[in-house]
């Protein structure tokens, strides 16, 4: 009797570590410098490590599952590659293309627009093209650049690139561009890092356990 009473204790504590709830959570990794990992409602992930006052840090987003009981997968949909933006399309009754970034630009950051093969320079947070300049416009998208001798090495990407963005309708000639995936998009776009990673959950805690954080500099490695 006694055996199968522990044998059923057994069985309900095993049951209890199967499905950690990590929701709303911040796990913080304190070996090889500091990082967090905060898992939000929508099955997606925030990461941030820092490195230290005034130095290198990274910024990413992943979408996470739960493999079994024991492991954790992040993966993210972007890289400093194909970076997401938001576009609001409008008609202005001005003759010419009109591009406005709705997120604060700084000097030392340099923003191009790009269509087919042809590169337009942003004056700040504006640009306008003369109509006759682009030939049948459906789609572009944003070339961005760091000042190297200002913020080189700290930088985890010295330049991104957005998703290509497809024209909803080819009679709007106002394009208000937002990039999601930060508050201070044209600063922390640079630290942003893809999460493509199983992560190991300590057993009964709930703590996923990060051995191995990915190196900042990737675009030096």
């Amino acid at each position: 009797m006694k055996k199968h009473a522990f044998f059923l204790l057994c069985m309900v504590l095993s049951s209890c570590c199967k499905m950690p709830n990590f929701v709303g959570k911040t796990y913080i990794q304190p070996k090889n410098w500091q990082s967090e990992l905060t898992f939000l409602s929508d099955s997606t992930v925030s990461y941030h490590r820092e490195y230290g006052w005034g130095v290198p840090k990274q910024e990413g987003f992943a979408k996470w599952e739960v493999i079994d009981n024991k492991h954790i997968r992040l993966t993210s949909d972007y890289t400093h590659q194909n970076i997401p933006i938001d576009v609001t399309e409008s008609k202005s009754p001005v003759d010419s293309l009109q591009f406005i970034l709705m997120d604060k630009v700084y000097p030392d950051i340099t923003i191009w627009l790009c269509v087919g093969d042809e590169k337009y320079k942003f004056n700040g947070q504006q640009l306008a093209v003369p109509l006759q300049n682009i030939y049948d416009f459906q789609s572009f998208n944003l070339v961005a650049n760091a000042n190297t001798d200002k913020y080189a090495p700290l930088l985890n990407n010295d330049q991104i690139r957005t998703a290509i963005y497809t024209v909803r309708d080819t009679g709007n000639n106002l394009f208000k561009i937002t990039l999601p995936l930060s508050d201070s998009p044209w600063i922390d776009v640079f630290y942003y890092q893809e999460l493509n990673y199983v992560l190991k959950i300590k057993k009964c805690k709930g703590f996923p356990k990060w051995k191995n954080p990915p190196l900042w500099n990737r675009h030096l490695e």
